[in-house]
């Protein structure tokens, strides 16, 4: 997807045990947060299924049945942990709504707000580190809200 004047990242480091916010920036589009989730749903539907069926297979060794179970498990406590963080993050901070996914050994933390100031973004890496119990590398963005979303806000 290419890059819009309304869509930036915030990019955030830590060095030597100090975390520190380098940009914080603007996403920009109401339908994100959606496509998103779908999207992630989807892929990860698939993954276990096809773990699923390396399970019940005649074919796979006890070693892949085993490895395909351990990987189910480990996609469940993932999901578990994002359901975990977008719950706590969304309602210490009021914040409409919050989307957060994992790729690895990088969080991807979406919050749908206007701005988030540095405090926010560095308290929101650290509730991500703590509950993937280890290093992540954390990448906070935020999403503004429309015309329409503010007129309905200021009620």
């Amino acid at each position: 997807m290419a890059k819009k004047n309304t869509e930036e990242t915030s990019k955030a480091s830590e060095t030597e045990g100090k975390a520190s916010v380098d940009d914080v920036t603007n996403l920009g589009k109401d339908e994100l947060f959606t496509t998103i989730r779908m999207d992630l749903e989807d892929e990860r539907s698939m993954k276990k299924s096809r773990l699923k069926d390396i399970v019940a297979s005649t074919d796979a060794s006890a070693a892949e049945k085993n490895k395909a179970l351990e990987e189910m498990d480990e996609l469940e406590n993932v999901t578990t942990k994002e359901q975990i963080l977008e719950e706590t993050i969304q309602s210490n901070n009021n914040y409409p709504d919050v989307l957060v996914r994992s790729e690895g050994d990088k969080v991807h933390v979406h919050v749908k707000t206007d701005k988030l100031d540095n405090k926010e973004v560095l308290d929101i890496m650290q509730e991500v580190r703590a509950e993937f119990e280890r290093d992540v590398t954390v990448d906070v963005n935020f999403q503004g809200y429309t015309a329409d979303e503010k007129r309905m806000t200021a009620f």
